[in-house]
């Protein structure tokens, strides 16, 4: 299982590096003498997708100017501010998963009920819907206004908790990413207004936002981090980068001390990461 998981990541983001990293930090939660066989399902995955498809990462992202040291702390409290909307997140969406198991209604309507309310939120928002890739690239190349942005956050993130909520499918991993560079890149003029001297765009805070609200949500900085290192081939944007994760990961730590995947575990009465039993050696 953790070896598809890092492969589907390593297949749909071109970057064998983070899947791995995912597996090991959410799926398994530790490392074990089989990581070995994560990686190389990784690897072959990220190979195969590189040899049908090239090695173009998933986004397209622009030119920018990498943020400067006295931008750092700015970056820090950002990562607080997308710790706490993906804590926030991930608590509407359990709670609307709630409301739908105590509501007296057919089971195998409830995900059409889901799909209606998602609906009429794609009626007016339409860039939610689908891999929702076109409207990443289009925050991350500073192509959308800031109300716009916002709006497109709140959209996808009713239309995500009526759609899993309701026992319909449609990810978290992608999500959040999406999430996160909406909310970043909404917050990029604020940010440009408080430091006129910065050079980052709004389309630099939504990348930063799209690994930090991510990184809170499955509370896996590494995979945050390396995902976006393999996107954009820039070590450049790594300071602010592992700031606005450290930040935000610190934050949803305070608030929760389970993920958006462990959570469901958890109210399941299943431990997370369960502890292999030492087998008896053969006397």
């Amino acid at each position: 299982m953790a070896s598809g998981a890092a492969a589907g990541v390593a297949a749909t983001f071109n970057a064998p590096i983070a899947g791995a990293a995912f597996a090991w930090e959410v799926v398994v939660g530790r490392l074990r003498s089989d990581a070995l066989v994560i990686l190389a399902a990784s690897v072959v995955a990220g190979a195969v997708v590189r040899g049908q498809l090239g090695s173009a990462p998933a986004f397209s992202v622009p030119a920018y100017d990498p943020a400067g040291v006295a931008e750092l702390p700015f970056f820090l409290l950002l990562g607080g501010l997308f710790g706490w909307a993906a804590s926030r997140h991930v608590r509407a969406l359990y709670r609307t998963e709630d409301l739908f198991g105590a509501w007296r209604f057919p089971g195998d309507l409830k995900p059409a009920v889901g799909g209606l309310l998602a609906g009429m939120v794609l009626w007016w928002f339409p860039a939610v819907y689908g891999a929702e890739f076109a409207a990443v690239e289009s925050a991350l190349a500073g192509q959308l206004s800031g109300p716009r942005l916002a709006g497109l956050f709140a959209a996808a993130f009713i239309a995500n908790c009526a759609t899993l909520g309701s026992g319909g499918s449609g990810g978290v991993f992608g999500p959040a990413l999406y999430l996160g560079a909406m909310l970043g890149g909404a917050c990029g003029p604020l940010a440009h207004a408080l430091m006129s001297a910065s050079p980052a765009g709004p389309g630099f805070h939504a990348l930063i936002g799209a690994a930090a609200f991510f990184a809170a949500s499955a509370k896996a900085p590494l995979t945050a981090v390396l995902l976006l290192l393999e996107m954009t081939h820039d070590y450049r944007i790594l300071p602010p980068l592992l700031a606005a994760a450290v930040g935000s990961v610190w934050v949803s730590h305070r608030l929760s001390r389970f993920s958006i995947y462990t959570l469901k575990l958890h109210r399941a009465g299943v431990p997370p990461w369960k502890r292999e039993q030492a087998r008896p050696v053969a006397g």
